[in-house]
């Protein structure tokens, strides 16, 4: 072989040699990237698990501090239970004390932890006097509760839908300013849903006038009525759900707007809600806001402490 021949392989074998090193770096570092992207994709995995985890325990304590019911309807309940719970817990605890305070020769144990269990000791005479004051505590916020119910006479008046607030009318007077014939107010429906404002039951439905009358257990009176613009009947345009004589709470769902037939003729719609046996004698104070979700306490009506 000549000399030209020798390099030419010699070029050629380290050609061959570094298109070998290129390939393993590029398998390298694919198979680095595919690693990479896992791990990132893991990790997004992980952090959307633990978003969803923290949103389902801040739902949970939301859900937890609003359970009282609005019109104070379910505090004698919580009472009871809480009363039932403590009665059971005590009951537990008092079983425990007894069997654990006695040694394996029958005789009372007085070592170690098991020394809290004597009702005659600092810690136990203590924690006692806690539990019976915290006792104390929530019966008197619950008296407090119902002492203010029974005087002021609260009864309350919850946003049937969600929407905007066209008028609102705290007394007659307003009323006829606002074309109301009782205090009340008068919402723009956003959606096609409309639910109970009070706990009650419906007296009367009227499909030709578009009106549903209803009565709470404070017994105050309610009517709603679907009003249209430029329309003489609007029975065509919602259906209830709820019949004379059913019971409701707040929140059940009793009529559905049909919007599509609403938008259909262009026409301006709105729900009024008016309190019917409001009295000069009385104080019926809005919340007044430019929009609401249903939901929303809306009117409180009490007794006037001037009169």
């Amino acid at each position: 072989m000549t000399s030209f021949e020798i390099g030419a392989l010699v070029v050629a074998i380290v050609a061959f040699i570094l298109l070998i090193i290129c390939i393993v770096l590029l398998v390298m570092m694919k198979k680095r990237k595919k690693e990479h992207i896992g791990h990132k994709e893991d990790r997004r995995k992980e952090n959307k698990r633990q978003r969803n985890v923290r949103r389902i325990m801040n739902l949970d304590e939301e859900q937890r501090a609003d359970e009282p019911d609005p019109e104070f309807g379910d505090a004698s309940e919580t009472e009871e239970r809480k009363k039932a719970e403590s009665k059971g817990r005590k009951k537990h605890h008092m079983e425990t004390a007894s069997r654990d305070a006695l040694g394996t020769n029958g005789e009372p144990r007085l070592d170690g932890a098991r020394v809290s269990h004597r009702r005659d000791h600092p810690e136990r005479i203590k924690q006692d006097e806690m539990w019976k004051q915290r006792q104390q505590e929530v019966s008197e916020l619950v008296q407090r509760q119902q002492e203010y119910e029974r005087k002021n006479r609260l009864r309350l008046v919850y946003s049937p839908c969600t929407g905007e607030v066209l008028y609102f009318a705290e007394n007659e007077e307003e009323a006829a300013k606002n074309g109301l014939s009782n205090p009340g107010l008068i919402i723009s429906p956003s959606d096609d849903k409309v639910y109970a404002p009070v706990n009650g039951k419906i007296l009367e439905i009227e499909m030709e006038k578009s009106r549903i009358y209803m009565q709470s257990d404070r017994g105050l009176d309610i009517m709603m009525q679907i009003e249209m613009e430029g329309e003489d009947e609007t029975a065509d345009y919602w259906t209830t759900r709820v019949q004379p004589g059913s019971q409701i709470r707040v929140g059940d769902l009793i009529i559905r707007l049909n919007q599509s037939l609403i938008k259909s003729h262009q026409s301006e719609f709105a729900l009024s809600v008016m309190v019917q046996n409001y009295d000069k004698r009385q104080l019926l104070l809005m919340r007044k806001m430019n929009y609401v979700s249903h939901g929303d306490k809306i009117i409180t009506l009490k007794e006037d402490p001037s009169l």
